[in-house]
């Protein structure tokens, strides 16, 4: 274990994007001289302090990360592509090259061609379902969303991007015609074909500058505006309007407890930050959550203007809604109404509106009081194990994730710091680390530490023991 006092400095951007692409590079064993590279790789993994979970040995791949190497045939499914694909004949020479029977055989043969990594036969086979769905059921039949979303499956594999979204916005005609306009339904679309465009605008930013950017200082335009001159942040308007639209269609259904309602309204809140810190996501699509200083005053300096106020305020409405539905929800617990409240203090924090932050965060106070919740209930509200870094809606190396069963993991530091009533960093100490982690892993996490922004607790600074697992 080893002892260590951390001094103030200046660290690198907080928001990495963590990619498994090269397996070579995940199972090789850990040594300085991979730093460069593996250090991005990091994923870390808080735990309350002292909690005990399963290391793997030196080389192994952590549990998380094993995926099947591509193109390795699955036996079994190599196996039982024959057999179906003569009964599949059968059927064509004793019902007709359209039989309806003819569908699920093909969509069984195309999911064996997935398992097996053949997406363009499972292609073939789903494409030729749809035709016969079409001359049995008509254009948007009950079948066609099924197909539609196994043809999306193959279609991501294969890289095939501008195929996927055209599927994306057939499965809103489907939904919108197939159910005469069925409100659940073709919400869950639009919020499909949203996420879609939400990923393609991320994935797009790592692209080389297309000559459309001169314009990229200008502002997105209010919702509805179609002029729009980014081509990159024009993806990010379109995923906005597919989930306002979304969201009007579940609004005017009144339908506050659709399970997408709140999945659309936190979706819209990400986009709004996202178009808020343009000139950062710009300049650094990996590290646009960043909370470094200059960023906070670029916020500070920026939230008088239009365009960010606008932003602002149209996430602020958001939060107010989500609190809305909540409210009109017998079944909403006080735990689920609360953690709402503090997102939207956790909003006007993250646009330096400290004094907005607080007068929500005495609102909360005063409805965990008005709806009498017990002191266990509280506690658990207000001062968590672990602190929840900000934006609370985007991940990044150090939040909060989820621990899978039989995970293993390369090893651990362990963390002391406060957090003060301004979300930041406050008498951090390494306090120890597993056996074998390198100096520059714990470098790294500091760093990720130091420069985040925590959302702070109602009662003041508060402080918290984690350890930090990683994997890589």
């Amino acid at each position: 274990m080893r002892m260590r006092k951390i001094s103030g400095q200046t660290f690198a951007a907080i928001f990495i994007v963590i990619t498994v692409a090269f397996s070579n590079l995940l199972v090789a064993p850990f040594n300085s001289a991979q730093a460069a590279v593996d250090l991005r790789r990091l994923v870390f993994y808080p735990v309350p302090l002292a909690t005990t979970l399963a290391v793997a040995a030196n080389g192994d791949t952590p549990a998380i990360l094993r995926i099947r190497a591509a193109g390795k045939p699955d036996k079994a499914a190599v196996g039982a592509v024959g057999p179906l694909l003569q009964s599949i004949a059968a059927t064509r020479e004793n019902e007709g090259p359209y039989a309806a029977t003819l569908i699920g055989q093909l969509v069984g043969l195309s999911q064996l061609y997935q398992q097996n990594e053949q997406h363009e036969e499972a292609l073939e086979a789903l494409e030729l379902a749809a035709r016969n769905s079409r001359i049995n059921s008509g254009l948007y039949g009950a079948d066609q969303a099924v197909l539609a979303e196994h043809m999306i499956a193959s279609l991501l594999a294969l890289g095939r991007y501008r195929e996927v979204e055209d599927k994306y916005r057939f499965l809103v005609d489907v939904h919108d015609q197939q159910h005469g306009g069925s409100v659940p339904q073709k919400a869950a679309s639009l919020l499909q074909l949203g996420n879609w465009k939400l990923q393609s605008f991320h994935r797009n930013l790592a692209l080389p500058d297309s000559g459309q950017m001169r314009a990229a200082g200008m502002p997105l335009g209010r919702l509805g505006n179609q002029a729009v001159v980014n081509t990159r942040f024009e993806e990010l308007y379109e995923a906005q309007t597919s989930f306002v639209d979304a969201i009007s269609l579940l609004i005017q259904d009144e339908s506050w407890t659709d399970p997408n309602l709140f999945a659309l309204e936190q979706q819209l809140v990400r986009t709004f930050y996202i178009d808020a810190n343009r000139e950062q996501v710009l300049a650094n699509p990996e590290s646009y959550g960043s909370s470094r200083e200059s960023s906070r005053e670029h916020m500070r300096r920026s939230a008088a203007t239009l365009e960010l106020s606008e932003q602002y305020l149209n996430g602020e409405a958001a939060y107010r809604r989500m609190i809305g539905y909540l409210k009109k929800d017998p079944a909403a617990t006080t735990a689920a109404i609360a953690e709402v409240m503090l997102g939207l203090a956790d909003w006007h924090l993250l646009f330096g509106k400290q004094a907005a932050a607080e007068a929500q965060l005495g609102d909360l106070d005063n409805f965990l009081q008005k709806v009498r919740a017990s002191e266990t209930e509280v506690r658990t509200i207000l001062q968590p194990e672990l602190p929840v870094t900000l934006p609370a809606f985007l991940d990044s190396p150090i939040s909060t994730k989820p621990l899978l069963d039989n995970m293993h993991f390369k090893g651990y530091v362990d963390f002391a710091f406060d957090v003060k009533r301004q979300g930041r960093i406050a008498h951090m100490e390494v306090l120890g680390s597993s056996e074998g982690t390198d100096s520059s892993i714990t470098d790294r996490l500091v760093s990720l530490v130091r420069q985040a922004r925590f959302r702070p607790s109602l009662e003041g600074t508060s402080s918290f023991g984690v350890r930090y697992y990683y994997a890589y």
